[in-house]
């Protein structure tokens, strides 16, 4: 995992949807889990 500093002037979330169109950056889904499998997948993560 890379972390990156965010322009204060941006959100967040255009911040990174900047990146992902510029390919500076690929999401990588590691694991999915159904609804019901809440409590795990904030487990997982944690």
């Amino acid at each position: 995992m890379i972390s990156t500093v965010v322009d204060e002037g941006k959100s967040e979330s255009a911040e990174i949807a900047e990146l992902l169109e510029a390919g500076q950056i690929h999401p990588v889904i590691g694991r999915t889990f159904a609804l019901e499998e809440m409590p795990d997948a904030h487990r997982y993560i944690a």
